[in-house]
């Protein structure tokens, strides 16, 4: 390209404007996750866990107290 005066006089055929610009983001296929909580009954747990997508599934380990037995707890979730 050439500029005079502060003014754009020729373009070379050769020049190929940007008209797009593309964006990809990856969503990760698999995201673990940790969890914990406690329960009204005596209970309380800690596990961790997998998604697939937006399906999930979850180990969680349940430990009683004030003489509770412990246990263990396999569960599904759904991510919306």
């Amino acid at each position: 390209s050439t500029v005079q005066y502060n003014a754009l006089q020729s373009v070379d055929w050769r020049f190929t404007p940007v008209t797009k610009v593309v964006t990809q983001t990856r969503k990760r296929v698999f995201d673990p996750f940790i969890s914990a909580g406690w329960s009204t009954l005596g209970y309380m747990s800690v596990g961790a866990g997998v998604f697939y997508h937006n399906l999930g599934v979850e180990y969680r380990y349940l430990r009683g107290y004030n003489g509770g037995n412990d246990g263990h707890a396999v569960g599904m979730k759904w991510r919306l």
